[in-house]
């Protein structure tokens, strides 16, 4: 996982890209359904995703903060 880690950071990816291709290689790797990969704006205090791998659209807004209950 490290080296596949690694060879990503290489591949001058857009952070989102990174994120994406990050969550994807946790997911497959560790035998996981879904991952998140949120990122926090301080200047905003909130979480952002920026990469995902198997989460559907509502939980994607849900976690992006874009769905109100």
């Amino acid at each position: 996982l490290q080296d596949h880690c690694i060879d990503l950071l290489h591949q001058g990816l857009t952070r989102r890209e990174f994120a994406t291709e990050l969550a994807e290689l946790v997911a497959e790797t560790g035998g996981c359904k879904a991952i998140a990969v949120l990122s926090y704006k301080r200047r905003k205090h909130r979480l952002s995703l920026i990469g995902q791998y198997g989460i559907d659209a509502e939980a994607g807004a849900a976690l992006e903060g874009g769905v109100q209950y």
